[in-house]
């Protein structure tokens, strides 16, 4: 909306999940997407396009890479008018039906018979089979149970990275189209994904919310972040500073000439500094969210505090990152760890008192 009011022709490509989907178009002056915001397979969707309504039998994936590319092809006819195009695929989504069996794609061929070593085979956790009596306890179906079944269904986790090579082939496309069309020096890009997936890591398969308590582990929340920032003369770096996916709003206000939210009403700060590297103090701590787990990330320690008042003996957790990064041995109850704990309390109150919305 900020960009849109300062000239910018604004679109979304791809999946909507942020209410009803008809509602993107009050927001992006173009628009497509799908009628629903889950993914309940790769092929066969419901497509809105405009004021256009039709069903699409191809790949999601290739198809929102299409009109990403023709988007671009468009608003290069007009380089004085700049453009944000928000291109969000569905894949590869990580729930059945949609990955459920054998890839049938163009990429299956890479990954038939693949043992997927790479994936963790670790027994299923207490904490996920206790989300899924919960959710049988408030009269919620079976449908879940499959999660419990993934980490070691090897058609499954198949289809899961088959989609994910759709993903890059889409992703090379885009940037191809920008430098056929001699856009990419002046572009701003950012790839990310929305929440990160554990897949078998602590013994559960998806979100954060998968677990009973939710969690915040690394594997559930950690994210790729890849940013090509304008006459950067392909320069490359890695940065080791702990950021947070609202510092992606803010980055993109500072890089486009605007004016970035005062600290009192947004903890979004911009990673400029980090991408130019410019000297900097740079506070390296995430907070998180997840039902009622509210979590803060540093350098040194994972802190999960339990926030509800319920009639689950919820217990609060501290893992060692430096000496134990993996997360395994939880320390919150170690008397020795009292004062780490009540500091780490004491930033997550203050960080959420400033900015939670009751």
């Amino acid at each position: 909306e900020k960009l849109a009011r300062e000239g910018y022709d604004t679109a979304l490509i791809g999946k909507y999940h942020l209410g009803n989907a008809e509602s993107a178009s009050d927001i992006f002056k173009k628009c497509v997407t799908m009628q629903i915001g889950h993914v309940q397979s790769f092929f066969e969707n419901d497509i809105i396009d405009g004021n256009e309504r039709y069903k699409h039998p191809g790949h999601s994936v290739d198809f929102f890479t299409d009109k990403a590319v023709e988007y671009i092809d468009q608003r290069s006819e007009e380089k004085e008018k700049p453009f944000f195009l928000f291109l969000t695929y569905p894949a590869p989504y990580g729930h059945w039906p949609s990955i459920q069996g054998e890839p049938v794609n163009r990429y299956s061929d890479r990954f038939c018979d693949s043992p997927m070593l790479s994936v963790p085979r670790e027994a299923v956790s207490k904490q996920a089979i206790d989300w899924i009596s919960i959710l049988k306890e408030k009269g919620i179906d079976d449908e879940y149970d499959y999660m419990l079944q993934i980490p070691n269904d090897l058609p499954t986790l198949r289809n899961y990275y088959s989609q994910i090579s759709i993903v890059d082939d889409g992703v090379g496309r885009i940037l191809d189209a920008l430098e056929n069309k001699s856009l990419v020096d002046d572009a701003l890009f950012i790839y990310a994904s929305d929440h990160g997936m554990s897949l078998g890591q602590q013994g559960f398969w998806g979100h954060g919310e998968d677990t009973w308590p939710s969690n915040t582990h690394r594997e559930a929340n950690h994210i790729p972040l890849l940013i090509k920032v304008p006459d950067d003369g392909n320069k490359q770096k890695v940065v080791d500073s702990l950021v947070a996916t609202t510092d992606i709003y803010a980055t993109i206000l500072d890089y486009v000439g605007l004016e970035t939210p005062p600290i009192k009403e947004s903890p979004a700060r911009s990673m400029r500094p980090l991408i130019e590297n410019k000297n900097t103090v740079w506070d390296s701590t995430c907070f998180m969210e997840q039902e009622e787990t509210r979590a803060i990330r540093t350098s040194q320690w994972l802190f999960m505090m339990r926030i509800e008042n319920t009639e689950y003996d919820f217990k609060n957790e501290l893992y060692d990152l430096v000496n134990d990064p993996d997360e395994r041995k939880n320390l919150a109850q170690d008397p020795e760890y009292a004062d780490v704990v009540a500091k780490l309390s004491a930033r997550l109150n203050e960080f959420f008192s400033d900015y939670a919305n009751p």
